[in-house]
């Protein structure tokens, strides 16, 4: 044990910076010391850094791992199920056929309108790298047995060459876009605003429990965003951004009746989901660049790092 004399923190500028779980507001500190002690046969030293307030100490993982207080085996694993209440675990199993295959928004079509004074270009086909043919004639082959494209036949005024590249995050399938840069000069848009995250947070005031669901392959389903987003009207506590949909509810139950009627639109609609990364009954989400949880909204970390490790001015100079 330490008197507080023993442990009293130096006085002066303290540059270090801590902070707390899941935070970009750093902990008051006001400085540091070191301190040697023994656990049994072990003995090591360490640094505590002093912060203001009456909160509990912590003792780092190196340090307890030092002094035999923490053990991690890790030839010992345990399988985690899928976070899931009983009854999100039956809905997902009742709606089962919305995680198979692509499908398509029913009792629509999307039409392109055209500017008449803008001529149509018919660019050269750009070629694939040698590497990736085999991955990218497959994928054609395979949107073209969905349904999804089908292949021209006759002249046509537009022509848009094919781009090709791996997926970031699995480099063993290949990611098959058009270059529609010239074609997009032409089409005359159509207008809607985008929910902004102040109006989702209004929203989701009170709610405790979060879903997300992610539409498989949304391009190929549907054309354009504002027909998903009517198509999901009138459900509540259900939000959607391009192919993203988030659920929840002020508790468990709430949380379930309206992921039962997401499921049920989705199915009215012949809308399919991706399961892969599907997310349920979450404390917090990742968002669209937010963490959204009961206690609020906050920024990712990542988004506000340059700030954060922004050192304060010294002079006139530096500001």
């Amino acid at each position: 044990m330490y008197s507080k004399e023993q442990c009293e923190a130096p006085t002066g500028t303290y540059i270090n910076k801590l902070y707390p779980y899941n935070s970009t507001v750093p902990l008051p500190t006001t400085g540091k010391f070191e301190v040697q002690f023994c656990n049994g046969t072990k003995t090591t030293s360490a640094t505590f850094h002093v912060v203001e307030g009456n909160s509990g100490s912590l003792l780092g993982y190196e340090t307890a791992t030092e002094l035999g207080l923490l053990h991690v085996n890790v030839n010992q694993t345990t399988t985690m199920p899928i976070s899931t209440s009983s009854n999100t675990s039956d809905l997902v199993a009742k709606f089962q056929h919305l995680f198979t295959g692509i499908s398509k928004l029913k009792d629509y079509k999307q039409k392109l309108h055209l500017d008449p004074s803008i001529q149509p270009v018919a660019q050269k086909p750009r070629r694939v790298p040698f590497h990736l043919r085999k991955q990218v004639s497959a994928r054609i082959e395979e949107l073209e047995a969905l349904d999804i494209i089908e292949r021209a036949s006759g002249p046509t005024s537009w022509v848009s060459p094919v781009v090709a590249a791996p997926k970031p995050h699995n480099p063993s399938e290949v990611r098959v876009c058009g270059d529609y840069r010239q074609p997009n000069r032409a089409i005359i848009r159509e207008r809607h605003p985008i929910p902004t995250v102040e109006e989702l947070m209004e929203d989701m005031t009170g709610a405790c429990v979060f879903s997300k669901l992610d539409l498989r392959a949304g391009y190929h389903q549907f054309e354009l965003e504002e027909e998903s987003r009517s198509s999901l009207q009138g459900l509540h506590g259900v939000c959607n951004i391009a192919d993203d949909l988030i659920v929840w509810g002020k508790s468990q139950e709430e949380h379930d009746r309206n992921l039962e009627a997401l499921f049920q639109r989705l199915d009215a609609k012949d809308l399919a989901l991706n399961g892969d990364k599907c997310e349920y009954n979450q404390p917090s989400l990742w968002f669209y660049g937010y963490s959204l949880s009961k206690d609020g909204l906050s920024a990712d970390p990542k988004k506000v790092e340059a700030i954060v490790k922004t050192t304060t001015p010294q002079n006139v100079a530096q500001l």
